[in-house]
């Protein structure tokens, strides 16, 4: 019955997969600083009404059938009075109620017929990818000749019940703006295969989907999948690389999509990388032997030397041609050709 003075809405039809969910609509107009009360009821097998949860008071006895599965929106003061039943049984399909009140008043009524199709449950799955990348969500079915097949996806947004994403058969809802252009059934679906791609994958992408297969207009099977899309790329790279003659890059993977760097990337990190190791060898060698001349030289009595020094260098000119008072040691000795300029040892 509808109670007196209220509005009455369309009574409208929803059908969801067991072991799926089902969003049943009810709406109102809002008005700033209202008192609203929303209760929805259900009729089990056809008997009295039963009142199945309501916003104020909040119901603090839920009927066993749906304890823990049933939610109203969490936007009851914007007009939003839906209700959703998650984890759906056989047994919830029925017929319910939905009333609001406002100061009192009975202002909106909304019958629902809610079907919950007996479909084959495949087991949930987890996927993961990149942002950029690419995901396939799995989905199949077993096919038989001349059948008509409908394969149907769902998203769940962050509130809610769940949105149609994509349909095999036309005529199909337009694609939510969030996935349009990036969502993309199988080609062989009538093969069996449902499953579900994903191009371009952003982080918001990160929720539940749901497949369903309809055989005939009759389900027969769903599948629940969790997406998680990660951080756009992760660089994994090896120790750093040290001086030496056959210094290879370091490997990095490029985890968008499962690919990693293309043959020419690595050849030229790796050509790169060569040519560096290459000059450091050939300055590590000419240091080394610098060190060893400067320490042989530094144990001449005879050698005269002039020393300076920076903040960064020390570096020391000796001439073998000259005693340490200055005197020449012998005539007809080349100054240039025994004289060295300098040693350098790195602070």
């Amino acid at each position: 019955l509808i109670p007196v003075a209220c509005s009455a809405l369309g009574r409208v039809a929803v059908s969801s997969s067991a072991g799926g969910r089902a969003v049943l609509p009810c709406s109102y107009t809002p008005t700033h600083g209202q008192d609203v009360a929303v209760r929805w009821y259900a009729y089990p097998d056809q008997g009295e009404a039963v009142l199945l949860i309501e916003s104020e008071p909040r119901s603090a006895h839920i009927p066993a059938q749906w304890s823990g599965r049933v939610k109203l929106s969490d936007e009851v003061s914007s007009g939003n009075a839906s209700l959703l039943i998650s984890e759906l049984r056989l047994e919830d399909t029925g017929d319910y109620t939905c009333d609001v009140w406002i100061h009192g008043i009975c202002v909106t009524h909304r019958n629902v017929k809610l079907t919950a199709e007996d479909c084959s449950a495949l087991d949930h799955v987890a996927v993961s990818g990149s942002a950029g990348g690419r995901a396939v969500l799995p989905c199949s079915y077993t096919p038989t000749p001349g059948q008509d097949v409908a394969v149907t996806w769902y998203v769940y947004p962050d509130q809610g019940g769940p949105v149609q994403l994509i349909e095999s058969k036309p005529p199909s809802a337009p694609i939510p703006a969030q996935w349009s252009g990036r969502v993309k059934l199988s080609d062989e679906v009538s093969s069996g295969n449902a499953s579900l791609l994903i191009s371009e994958l952003r982080l918001e992408d990160t929720r539940d989907y749901t497949c369903t297969v309809r055989i005939n207009r009759t389900c027969v099977t769903y599948r629940n999948v969790k997406l998680t899309v990660q951080g756009k790329y992760m660089w994994q790279s090896a120790p750093p690389c040290v001086f030496c003659v056959t210094c290879l890059a370091p490997k990095r993977d490029l985890t968008t999509s499962g690919t990693t760097m293309t043959t020419p990337a690595i050849l030229s990190a790796v050509a790169v990388s060569a040519v560096i190791g290459i000059i450091g060898a050939a300055v590590f060698v000419i240091l080394k032997y610098k060190r060893r001349a400067a320490n042989a030289n530094g144990n001449n009595p005879n050698a005269g030397d002039h020393n300076a020094s920076s903040d960064l260098l020390t570096y020391a000119v000796i001439d073998h041609t000259r005693q340490p008072g200055g005197a020449p040691v012998r005539s007809g000795v080349s100054a240039v050709d025994n004289t060295e300029y300098a040693t350098v040892r790195i602070h």
